[in-house]
């Protein structure tokens, strides 16, 4: 069975781009230690109208999130899928509609 050259670049396309993003995203979900500054850095909450009683409040970091949301991250790999399929399609009207 031959198989069409053009289908092999497509496959071949599709199951790169795959794998690059399966390791893109196992990098960024291994867990990172937070900076100590950070959780121990309190942070001033005093509104106006506290600080005009004498009164003060603070909160302590808990917790710093870095990086795109899980929603976002397959957002942009499915447009990178639909950019590759529409790579594909131009490249498939323009050469062979002949």
């Amino acid at each position: 069975m031959k198989m069409n050259p053009f289908l092999l670049i497509i496959a071949a396309s599709f199951t790169i781009y795959s794998l690059l993003w399966m390791m893109i995203y196992r990098i960024g979900t291994t867990p990172k230690p937070k900076p100590p500054n950070l959780l121990q850095t309190p942070i001033e909450t005093t509104t106006p109208e506290q600080r005009a009683r004498g009164e003060s409040s603070f909160i302590m970091a808990k917790e710093q999130v870095y990086g795109a949301s899980r929603g976002g991250f397959f957002t942009l790999v499915l447009f990178g899928y639909a950019a590759i399929a529409a790579a594909c399609a131009i490249v498939v009207f323009i050469f062979f509609r002949l």
